[in-house]
């Protein structure tokens, strides 16, 4: 959803950059949400992503999702017939106990794989941010510098729940997983 660390920024950068942001939250984050013009949608409700695509008459261009394959087929049904899911992150599947091994992640993502092979046009994307620095060190080392500059401009703004040890890193995803943190 749109109040984690990474999607926080996504929605902040999108925002700026003009994008209409629809992203899923608890409904106590909605009014949150509303001020920075984000349009929330409350995940829990079933099958929300109908309400989305009935939003938006076609679906989206851009659906970014974190390493959840619980999630990956809503946000691939949200997407217009040129849309793109980018998958992000690794922490969910390495500190949610959950079982998301890369066979596990494999079977929930062939279909979507195999849809983006179909005619219409939909792109399946994984973005590693180790991976961009080390391919691409000069677009990561401008982009950084952008991303810094806007925020020190007051362009964007990103909240920040707490701050923590380094030691303490684990305890907060498992918590910010868990709707305890927003951030």
């Amino acid at each position: 959803g749109g109040t984690g660390a990474v999607a926080n920024a996504i929605v902040a950068l999108a925002s700026r950059a003009g994008c209409t942001v629809f992203t899923t939250a608890r409904k106590e984050y909605h009014s949150r949400l509303k001020q920075q013009g984000v349009h929330p949608i409350d995940y829990r409700v079933p099958k929300w992503w109908l309400k989305l695509r009935k939003e938006t008459g076609t679906g989206v261009s851009v659906s970014f999702e974190g390493v959840c394959p619980d999630s990956f087929k809503s946000a691939a049904y949200m997407l217009n017939s040129k849309g793109k899911l980018v998958i992000y992150g690794a922490h969910a599947s390495v500190f949610s106990g959950k079982d998301q091994s890369v066979l596990a992640m494999a079977k929930t993502l062939a279909p979507i794989a195999l849809a983006t092979l179909m005619p219409w046009g939909r792109s399946v994307e994984f973005y590693s941010i180790s991976t961009t620095r080390r391919k691409h060190p000069t677009w990561f080392k401008e982009d950084l510098t952008t991303l810094f500059e806007c925020l020190s401009r007051g362009e964007i703004k990103i909240e920040v729940t707490e701050r923590i040890k380094l030691g303490e890193v684990n305890s907060a995803l498992l918590k910010l997983e868990k709707g305890k943190y927003v951030g």
